[in-house]
């Protein structure tokens, strides 16, 4: 999913793509995604960052609830 979201962009200064691989300064190929590794690292931080706010908001209702029957 990331490497489709991301093709061809957020590449290395080094690295362009030719429609077929990755293509470094040295005419090395490469199928997957240079910056792959960054690009997974990024998406689970956002991810992890929408669990936690919805996670706080469920708590503070259950909070507010608690306290109604106190």
């Amino acid at each position: 999913m990331l490497e489709e979201k991301f093709f061809g962009i957020n590449l290395p200064s080094q690295f362009y793509h030719d429609g077929y691989s990755y293509i470094d300064e040295d005419g090395k190929r490469q199928k997957e995604h240079p910056n792959l590794d960054k690009l997974i690292e990024e998406f689970i931080d956002n991810e992890n960052t929408q669990i936690g706010e919805y996670n706080r908001g469920v708590q503070k209702e259950w909070k507010q609830d608690a306290a109604k029957y106190e």
